[in-house]
């Protein structure tokens, strides 16, 4: 029987987003009780604290890619232009993408060139305060869209692909990014065809063995997202 769905937000914006909203409205339609909450008991979450901690910066690239996962070639270092500079000539790239380790949406991401490293730093300093910077390899294939899987409770979910209006920032809504939905308007297409469907479904057999510690907080984790 439905019950309470606590949905978390922050002390900064402690009130629901257009886009939580419309997932609670669902829940509500469905017979659950939603709620926000900026602060949240660690016992009331069903992803693990510590699972949801090393989440957060983007520094588990690099502990991913060390257990076997398929990242584009990444190094983190100090935000400043020296830094990137020779982070460019360590990876062999001429062209690439910061981005703050710690955000989401596309807050402060820059694409940069070799040469052009003070003014992505400056760019990026102007919307984010990061004193680190993840230096990426930037795949032609986002300039055009960005394939996604999600799971929960462990089961592959469905696959989701997210196109994007010509700029040179990845796909996000802030940046005139934009999602299909599917032509009965229930959500995102699951159809094994869609190629976000068939890698989601291989990364998400691999996540377990890929997580720190084994598999056991990856494994139970309600809701996770493979890009």
């Amino acid at each position: 029987m439905p019950g309470t769905i606590v949905l978390v937000t922050c002390v900064a914006w402690p009130e629901l987003s257009a886009s939580d909203r419309c997932l609670a409205e669902a829940l509500e339609r469905r017979g659950w009780r939603v709620e926000a909450a900026h602060r949240l008991d660690p016992a009331r979450t069903f992803n693990a604290p510590d699972l949801v901690r090393w989440n957060l910066e983007k520094t588990y690239l690099n502990e991913l890619a060390a257990r076997g996962a398929r990242i584009p070639v990444s190094l983190v270092v100090d935000a400043d232009a020296r830094a990137i500079a020779l982070a460019l000539e360590q990876l062999a790239l001429a062209d690439a993408v910061i981005k703050p380790t710690v955000g989401a949406s596309g807050f402060g991401v820059e694409r940069v060139s070799r040469g052009g490293e003070t003014e992505a730093v400056a760019r990026l300093r102007a919307v984010a305060s990061s004193p680190r910077v993840l230096v990426q390899e930037f795949l032609i294939e986002v300039a055009t869209a960005e394939s996604a899987g999600v799971f929960i409770a462990g089961v592959f979910s469905h696959g989701l692909r997210r196109g994007r209006v010509p700029c040179e920032q990845p796909v996000r809504r802030p940046h005139g990014g934009r999602r299909a939905r599917r032509r009965d308007g229930r959500g995102y297409d699951p159809d094994p065809a869609v190629p976000a469907t068939r890698r989601g479904e291989r990364a998400g057999a691999r996540a377990p063995h890929l997580a720190p510690g084994a598999g056991d907080r990856c494994a139970e984790a309600l809701l996770a997202r493979v890009r």
